[in-house]
């Protein structure tokens, strides 16, 4: 996973997305002004999806380890897909 997009090159994520065959990108968080960063996403090849609700890979970790979990089964997120 990206820990965030502030800094990110966005044309080396999209290349390292089309050679590793993942065709979309989940946006789990926002801070201040992130409007820039996400222009600058769909700019280098990215076309935004819109938000999803997805299940939590953290709830299911958790429950898989321990047997339960404090965090939400579902959670939303921004998608953004590589354009064809």
């Amino acid at each position: 996973g990206i820990e965030k997009a502030s800094g990110l090159d966005h044309k080396e994520l999209v290349d390292i997305m089309r050679e590793s065959e993942v065709n979309e990108v989940y946006i789990t968080g926002e801070w201040s002004n992130q409007f820039a960063e996400w222009f600058e996403m769909q700019e280098a090849g990215l076309e935004m999806v819109g938000v999803m609700e997805i299940d939590n890979p953290r709830y299911i970790y958790d429950v898989k380890k321990y047997g339960e979990s404090w965090d939400k089964q579902t959670q939303y997120v921004l998608v953004f897909r590589l354009k064809k």
